[in-house]
C-alpha cells in the first residue's frame, strides 16, 4: 500500500488492481489453470532463466455485499448511486484495483479518487485480469508482459503493478476464486521464479 491521502471524506489507501492487500497460501490452493506441483528442488524451464525466490500473495475481486452498507458514498467521482464507502475506499475497490458493486456492474479504480464501470477488471497493461494467467509485479524487476513460470502455479503473465508490489514479490490474481476475508488470512514465501529469456 502507498500510505494514505487525503481527500474530501475518509481517508483513503492509493492503488492499482495489484496492490497488496489479499494474502492466499498458494499451497493450500489448487493450482489454478493447471500449474506444476512443488518439488524440493524447482528448476527452471528450458528457455527460462531464474530471477530467485518471491514473496506470493493474491488480490481478488472486491463484491460489496461483503462490506458494511453504510456508511454510503453518493454519486462518487466517476459513478452515478449509492455505494458502501468502505467497498469503494476501504479494503476494497481503491486497494484492490476492481470489485463488483451490489447491481453486479464491475467498477475499477480509475485513480485520483475516482472509479468507472469497465467491462472487465482492468489490469496496467490493458488486459482484462484472468484466472491462472495475470499477476501483478514490480516493474522494475520483472517488465510487464513477461512469462513467469512459477514453482507451485506454472507460467503465468506480468500483467499488472501495484503499490505495494516492491522488490521479490508478485501477487496473483484469483478473482472471484476466493473471497477476501480467505485471502487476507494467508501468504507464502520462498518461491522460485523464472522469467523467459528475451
Amino acid at each position: 500500500m502507498v500510505g494514505t491521502t487525503s481527500r474530501t471524506g475518509p481517508t483513503t489507501r492509493r492503488g492499482g488492481l495489484g496492490l497488496l492487500c489479499a494474502l492466499v497460501t498458494l499451497t493450500a490452493m489448487p493450482a489454478l489453470g493447471g500449474g506444476e506441483a512443488d518439488t524440493p528442488e524447482a528448476v527452471c524451464p528450458v528457455g527460462f532463466e531464474a530471477l530467485g525466490e518471491f514473496k506470493l500473495t493474491a488480490y481478488v475481486l472486491a463484491r460489496e455485499e461483503q462490506f458494511a452498507p453504510e456508511p454510503v458514498v453518493v454519486d462518487p467521482c466517476g459513478l452515478r448511486g449509492e455505494f458502501s464507502e468502505a467497498f469503494l475506499f476501504g479494503s476494497g475497490v481503491r486497494m484492490q484495483g476492481s470489485g463488483r458493486a451490489r447491481d453486479g456492474s464491475l467498477i475499477h479504480y480509475a485513480g485520483k479518487g475516482c472509479f468507472e464501470v469497465l467491462d472487465c477488471p482492468r489490469t496496467a497493461s490493458g488486459r482484462c485480469a484472468t484466472v491462472g494467467r495475470t499477476v501483478a509485479v514490480d516493474r522494475v524487476v520483472v517488465p510487464l508482459g513477461s512469462t513467469l513460470w512459477v514453482e507451485g502455479l506454472g507460467h503465468r503473465v506480468a500483467e499488472d503493478v501495484g503499490g505495494g508490489i516492491r522488490g521479490n514479490h508478485l501477487d496473483v490474481w484469483y478473482g472471484d476464486e476466493l473471497t477476501m476475508t480467505q485471502a487476507y488470512r494467508q501468504t507464502r514465501h520462498g518461491r522460485k521464479v523464472c522469467m523467459a529469456s528475451r
